[in-house]
């Protein structure tokens, strides 16, 4: 089961790639390696657009990620309230499992879970509503926040660093 830090090292690891590639690209625009590429013959500030966009949906990307990953613990957890068919009833979704763990998060992170959730839901059904719910801060701190619920929901699992 993957836990979100793994999720985290594969997002910084995407982010560093980019960064590179945007830097060989300014050092040698004229780069034959690229031809057949989107950055192939379009001068650089075009590149540092697409690739400024290019972040921006990654951003988005790995929160949807980060929130899949996590729902997939909240309801498969051995620990999990949800893993019985019962308590399972009416909690469908992220959103609908997080009240079966109200009691056990502090409220300050319940809140922001529900908030990053809502985010999760406006960015994975096309960004079609308003208002827009709050972007989360960065990916990192997102993460640390999923692993703090589920340490506090007593669902965490060993990060892929500790196996």
């Amino acid at each position: 089961m993957r836990d979100p830090a793994s999720v985290l090292l594969s997002y910084q690891a995407t982010v560093q790639s980019q960064q590179i590639v945007l830097d060989f690209l300014q050092r040698t625009s004229k780069a034959q390696m690229f031809h057949g590429t989107v950055f192939h013959a379009e001068p650089y500030i075009q590149i540092q657009e697409m690739m400024s966009i290019a972040g921006e949906d990654l951003y988005d990307l790995f929160i949807v990620l980060l929130v899949a990953t996590f729902e997939h613990v909240l309801f498969n957890h051995p620990n999990s309230p949800l893993e019985d068919d019962f308590e399972r009833q009416g909690k469908e979704g992220v959103k609908g499992a997080l009240t079966s763990f109200e009691n056990k998060i502090s409220p300050k992170l319940y809140k922001a879970i529900v908030e990053l959730c809502d985010y999760r839901d406006w960015v994975a059904h096309g960004k079609r509503w308003t208002p827009i719910p709050p972007k989360p801060a960065t990916v990192e701190v997102v993460s640390r926040q999923l692993e703090d619920f589920l340490v506090q929901a007593n669902l965490n699992l060993p990060s892929s660093t500790e196996l």
